[in-house]
């Protein structure tokens, strides 16, 4: 039986990975949404407003540190070599894309939860 999958196959794969990437980030993303939206409210002195610039700053940091990371992942390649991801598992849960562009795909989602709440934020002055 012939293991190779057609080019359909593979962009069908690639797209789910994508996708299941992006579904992380948002959650990741909503969830710190959450709790420093929460943690603003209750520490911040103007309740609501506290809270989503709280998040929304926190927010644009994540997303300045994953992008930060990538960064360093993308100039290093090439100088050591990489390490095969069948051993570790990674193609159990990303058959097609690697950590780059899952990282890439994190920040990615970060950066539009960022923008949501800066137009919130926006919205209510």
């Amino acid at each position: 039986m012939n293991n190779k999958k057609s080019t359909g196959e593979r962009v069908a794969d690639a797209i789910k990975d994508l996708i299941k990437a992006l579904i992380i980030g948002a959650a990741a993303g909503g969830a710190v949404t959450l709790i420093f939206f929460l943690g603003g409210m209750a520490f911040g002195g103007s309740g609501a407003a506290s809270g989503i610039e709280t998040s929304k700053n926190v927010l644009f940091l994540c997303t300045a540190i994953l992008l930060f990371i990538l960064a360093g992942m993308i100039l290093i390649k090439g100088k050591k070599p990489e390490k095969s991801y069948e051993k570790s598992g990674w193609r159990r849960h990303f058959s097609i894309i690697g950590p780059k562009i899952v990282i890439g795909m994190i920040a990615f989602a970060f950066a539009v939860w960022a923008v949501i709440m800066d137009y919130i934020q926006l919205s209510l002055k």
